[in-house]
């Protein structure tokens, strides 16, 4: 059974999503970023960075579960990464306008009644 997580799988996930992780394992980058043909190779993390990175210990740790399995710890540290994700990206969306109270118009005249001619 393979216990890291491969360049393919880190790959896959998004780019903010691994910012996340990035920043939350405390890992730095230590390639080369690669792009070819608009697919990204290489986003600068080896495959031993994210060996020594994603151990069961550290993922235990960030998650807050005890489990033993590797597959199932990144699951749930990839989950927590993209809910934070998803939450920080709410938190920076702009608010939405308020409405505001449309001015008044100015009230036309009322019309005037015709006089009945008076005999």
């Amino acid at each position: 059974m393979i216990n890291y997580v491969s360049k393919s799988e880190w790959l896959s996930l998004s780019g903010d999503v691994r910012k996340v992780l990035k920043e939350a394992f405390k890992m730095k980058e230590d390639e080369a970023i690669q792009v070819r043909d608009d697919s990204v190779i290489s986003d600068g993390m080896s495959a031993d960075a994210l060996i020594a990175g994603f151990t069961i210990e550290s993922m235990q740790k960030y998650t807050g579960k005890s489990a033993e399995d590797f597959h199932y710890l990144w699951m749930q540290t990839v989950e927590k990464a993209s809910n934070l994700q998803a939450v920080a990206a709410v938190e920076e969306a702009p608010a939405a306008p308020t409405p505001e109270k449309a001015p008044k118009s100015p009230k036309a005249p009322k019309a005037q009644a015709k006089k009945k001619p008076t005999k």
